[in-house]
């Protein structure tokens, strides 16, 4: 059984080859055990002020932690080896944005077959309200049989397309709205 290491840099070195590394974490729960892996990646060469990032996040329950130190792993162990992957997309602050259903339906369109969730998150400041756009999905892998380079691979290379799909979708509408906000 692969330790939770091990798929870590194997997702790290997968995401690394299309995404701009910004943070690691790994979080461990204190009463179970549980470890959790929290992946922060950027587009290589985004500017600061067009700021979109993606979250990348798995969870090995204490019961995958204590077996994946168990060198011989036997196939009659009751052991589930699926992990879900989780990504969320999270978009640049967008104010009135006009057509995010479009953005979403696109998006969804790249997955095909993968459900995915647009979370919209409502804020108010001084200068009125606007909203945050999060878009979500998720992938069950099976870290034994699934846990090569090339899965990886297809998996990061997808993101990359869909947050450049939104980078290029919103770049505009942002620079508008920025420089109209001085006037």
């Amino acid at each position: 059984m692969a330790r939770f290491e091990e798929l870590q840099i194997a997702i790290i070195e997968a995401a690394t080859n299309y995404l701009e590394l910004h943070n690691l974490q790994v979080l461990t729960e204190q009463f179970t055990l549980d470890r959790e892996s929290n992946i922060s990646l950027f587009l290589p060469n985004q500017e600061t002020q067009h700021l979109l990032s993606a979250e990348v996040s798995y969870v090995f329950d204490a019961f995958q932690t204590g077996f994946s130190f168990v060198e011989d792993m036997t196939e009659d162990k009751d052991v589930d080896t699926t992990i879900e992957i989780d990504f969320t997309i999270k978009f640049p602050v967008l104010r009135d944005y006009p057509n995010i259903m479009d953005l979403y339906n696109e998006l969804a369109d790249i997955l095909e077959d993968i459900e995915a969730t647009l979370i919209i998150k409502e804020h108010i400041d001084m200068d009125g309200s606007y909203k945050l756009y999060e878009f979500t999905y998720s992938y069950e892998i099976d870290f034994i049989e699934d846990m090569d380079s090339e899965l990886l691979d297809v998996i990061f290379d997808e993101l990359k397309k869909l947050m450049t799909v939104v980078y290029e979708k919103t770049k505009r509408y942002i620079d508008y709205s920025w420089y109209n906000s001085d006037e």
